[in-house]
C-alpha cells in the first residue's frame, strides 16, 4: 500500500501545474545555454512564459471552482502572456530563437484553446512537453528530441489520474508539434 501511495504522489506531481512551469523554465534555459543567447531575450522569455503566467493564474484562477472555466481562462492567460512576450521581444529586437520559441508557444496555445472551445479535450501538459521539445530539436539539434521521453511519465500520470484518455494526450502532443512546425515555417518566411 505504501508503494502505491508513493506512486500516486508521483502521478500527482507529473500532473501538477508546477511541472508545466518547470518544463518552460528548463527548456528556455537549455535554449539560452546552447545558443549562447542574449540575456535580455532570456529574461523576457522567463517573465512572459514562466513568471507572469504563474502569478496571473495564482491570482485570477485560485477561486475558480469550475474546472472547464479554469482551463479556458488558463489558456487565455497563456495567450495574453505569450502575445505580450512576443511583442516585447520584437520591440527590443530579441534573439530570433526566443522569438520563435514564444511564437510557437502562442500558436500552440491558440490551437489548444480552439480545440477545447469546439468541445474536444486535449492535453495541455502533453503540448507543454512536445512543443518546447520540438523547438529545441529545430534550434539546437536532434539530441534535444530525447526530451520527448518526458511524455511517458506525463502521459502515464494524466491517464492514471483519469484526467485524459490516451487519445487526448496524444492529440495534445501532436497539436503542439504541428503548431510548432507551422511557427517554424512562418518564421523562416519572415526572417
Amino acid at each position: 500500500m505504501a508503494s502505491e501511495d508513493r506512486l500516486n504522489r508521483l502521478y500527482g506531481f507529473f500532473a501538477s501545474d508546477i511541472v508545466v512551469v518547470l518544463v518552460g523554465l528548463i527548456t528556455g534555459t537549455i535554449l539560452y545555454i546552447f545558443k549562447k543567447g542574449n540575456p535580455a531575450s532570456y529574461i523576457v522569455y522567463l517573465i512572459f512564459i514562466v513568471v507572469l503566467p504563474v502569478i496571473l493564474s495564482t491570482l485570477l484562477l485560485k477561486k475558480e471552482s469550475n474546472r472547464s472555466r479554469r482551463r479556458r481562462n488558463s489558456f487565455i492567460i497563456s495567450i495574453l502572456s505569450c502575445t505580450a512576450g512576443l511583442i516585447t521581444l520584437i520591440l527590443i529586437k530579441g534573439d530570433g530563437d526566443f522569438v520563435f520559441f514564444i511564437f510557437a508557444y502562442l500558436l500552440s496555445t491558440i490551437v489548444l484553446f480552439l480545440i477545447n472551445a469546439l468541445g474536444y479535450k486535449v492535453s495541455g501538459h502533453a503540448a507543454t512537453v512536445a512543443g518546447p521539445t520540438t523547438v529545441l530539436g529545430l534550434t539546437i539539434g536532434p539530441k534535444a528530441l530525447y526530451l520527448f521521453l518526458l511524455l511517458i511519465p506525463f502521459g502515464i500520470s494524466k491517464i492514471k489520474l483519469g484526467e485524459h484518455t490516451i487519445a487526448q494526450f496524444f492529440l495534445g502532443a501532436m497539436s503542439a508539434v504541428i503548431a510548432t512546425l507551422i511557427a517554424f515555417i512562418i518564421m523562416k518566411e519572415v526572417i
